[in-house]
């Protein structure tokens, strides 16, 4: 195996000037003539601008009723609409669409095929797009199903339309009926390309979005299982791509066989697969060659005149509702925030950051509806605002919001959201970017908490000793006065007792439910040191307020149960010759809830770091 061919350099000899240049030169830099880059738009806005265009989708699609239907006529939109759903909870972290996704995107996929009328077969790259949705979903929510359900299509596009290797020296399989070998093909082996129909073995065009898309799953899905069938199979389509399909400007539709003639159509669709294929293959491989290739691709596909407008790149391209090819900026955005996520801190971040704010910019300027029509966007990005609905540029626009507010960083390491979704369901969701690693001085706080805490739980420890000495001792003297008052004594001390110990009830924490570990919440989930109001620390902390009785002055002592209190303190009231024992236990006993409760005190101001260590 290897990571990229030679042969590249030999068919295409600019790639050796590209990369010594690259060697002398910073890489890709953001053009001096880009401009509305910058947004006052917080996190928690963008992300609230992107669900509410999920929302509408949703509101106005009903994917539940059935998949496809007049508004939302093409496969590719559907399984677009899953996978921005998902990725949106993927970048939030929340699981405001898991519903949506995991349950009415496998009922449209089992009533709908992967070709929309099954058993029939079709077009690969409609059961590249379905297998991405499933992949995308797996990788936010962590279900299985979701995973085995993207091998299970991928399988299908690799039996039937996938040249391997050992077909493209034979020249037949993949599929085919027919031989495919073509001698005039010489930039190298056609291993890895995938055909444009499976249900057509005498047809021999070679497909670039199907095989691009083919690329980008094989490299998730090497990712996710490490396989040595999906390395292969990236590894061979990542070659076929820069050998046929990339001409050093854009990405061919078609190649027909045997002539190996190439067929243009410049969009975005054919561009976007190969952008988020390079990103994933180059990120898993570790190749910085493939790296080069790929700040070539995103500099030339971001400022093609045929979609981009002159000096300022906003997307131009739209159509028709049924011209879903000439409706999918929405998998172009989603690949370049996908190369964006897979290299931080780089030129080509930067680079992709600025283009995707001149596209929000753009998006909000001209193609959002008024009100109370906001969460409506049409498919013209340089246009005037729409008056109705429009699936392709909601689709579209969901991409685009989902990316823009991933650009800013969540506030102290956790996720804002602008959903309904409370912190308590947030998701197994994973974000792109990593934290900061935790400040030593928050260990040095622990240390300093965990010797203060200890000190005093010893001195309360003491106390209670001394307490409980003396209660024996003025027993002892008085038993023989009110033998029968002994149980009633008993009854207030361990009463007394209990109560004391339900002072500290908020420290013991309950185990979390079981969840399944994710990069989301190992690098943004808000840790019990900075609790918020849902957190489980605040949540026993409003126990204390009920183990107090309503009064948050813990000096009173704990009014647990505050009538039997006073029904066993009447009791011993009662007996003349208890004073001594009763005023014996009030003075003593009455310390211990004051003490318990300042305890509870010094160990609820460890909850919350102080700002100085909040960082």
């Amino acid at each position: 195996m290897h990571f990229f061919s030679p042969r590249a350099y030999e068919s295409h000899p600019w790639l050796l000037s590209l990369l010594a240049i690259g060697a002398l030169a910073q890489n890709l830099q953001v053009p001096s003539t880009w401009t509305s880059q910058e947004s006052n738009y917080s996190r928690q806005a963008r992300e609230g601008l992107a669900f509410g265009a999920a929302t509408a989708l949703i509101d106005q699609v009903k994917p539940s009723g059935g998949g496809v239907s007049d508004v939302i006529p093409n496969v590719q939109y559907l399984a677009s609409l899953f996978g921005g759903l998902a990725i949106q909870d993927y970048l939030s972290g929340n699981t405001s669409w898991v519903n949506e996704v995991t349950q009415v995107m496998q009922e449209n996929y089992v009533n709908q095929g992967v070709y929309s009328a099954p058993p029939a077969t079709g077009q690969t790259g409609d059961a590249n797009h379905w297998a991405l949705a499933f992949y995308y979903a797996y990788r936010t929510y962590k279900q299985q199903f979701l995973l085995d359900t993207a091998i299970q299509i991928y399988n299908m596009t690799y039996t039937t339309a996938f040249i391997t290797s050992s077909a493209a020296t034979s020249g037949s399989g993949a599929g085919r009926n027919i031989s495919f070998a073509s001698p005039n093909c010489t930039h190298g082996t056609l291993a890895g390309g995938v055909f444009y129909y499976n249900d057509q073995p005498e047809s021999l065009q070679l497909c670039g979005e199907c095989t691009d898309t083919f690329l980008t799953l094989s490299a998730y899905l090497y990712e996710a299982t490490n396989s040595s069938i999906y390395f292969e199979a990236a590894q061979l389509s990542t070659d076929f791509m820069f050998n046929y399909m990339w001409n050093g400007s854009i990405v061919y539709d078609l190649l027909y066989l045997p002539d190996c003639a190439p067929s243009p159509k410049p969009i975005t669709l054919n561009q976007a697969g190969y952008v988020e294929g390079l990103a994933v293959w180059a990120n898993v491989t570790q190749n910085s060659t493939l790296v080069k290739v790929l700040e070539e691709v995103v500099s030339n596909v971001t400022t093609f005149p045929a979609w981009s407008l002159h000096e300022i790149p906003v997307l131009t391209e739209s159509g028709g509702l049924q011209q879903w090819d000439y409706n999918s900026k929405n998998f172009f955005i989603r690949g370049l925030a996908e190369a964006r996520a897979r290299n931080p801190g780089s030129d080509l971040s930067r680079y992709i950051e600025a283009y995707i704010m001149i596209q929000f910019n753009s998006l909000l300027s001209n193609a959002q509806g008024a009100p109370p029509n906001n969460n409506f966007y049409g498919t013209a990005w340089a246009g005037s605002p729409p008056t109705s609905f429009s699936a392709p540029g909601n689709l579209a626009a969901l991409e685009v919001l989902n990316a823009a507010f991933s650009l800013v960083q969540p506030a102290n390491g956790t996720n804002e959201t602008a959903t309904s979704a409370s912190p308590a369901t947030t998701s197994t969701a994973a974000t792109a970017t990593t934290s900061a690693p935790m400040s030593p001085s928050r260990s040095n706080v622990g240390a300093i908490a965990g010797g203060t805490v200890g000190g005093a739980i010893l001195v309360v420890g003491c106390i209670a000793g001394f307490l409980w000495y003396r209660r024996r001792q003025t027993s002892a003297r008085s038993a023989s006065a009110a033998p029968n008052m002994t149980s009633s004594v008993s009854l207030i001390g361990r009463h007394d007792e209990h109560n004391a110990l339900g002072a500290v009830d908020p420290f013991t924490m309950s185990s979390p439910s079981t969840q399944v570990p994710s990069k989301w919440r190992d690098n943004y989930a808000p840790s019990h040191s900075a609790a918020g109001p849902s957190s489980p620390v605040t949540a026993h902390s409003s126990r204390s307020t009920a183990a107090y009785g309503g009064d948050s002055d813990p000096a009173r002592g704990p009014l647990i149960g505050s009538g039997q209190r006073s029904t066993s303190v009447q009791a011993v009231r009662d007996g003349t010759d208890m004073q001594e024992v009763a005023h014996a236990e009030s003075d003593g006993l009455s310390e211990v809830p004051g003490l318990v409760g300042r305890l509870y005190h010094l160990l609820s101001r460890q909850v919350e770091l102080p700002p100085a260590y909040a960082s």
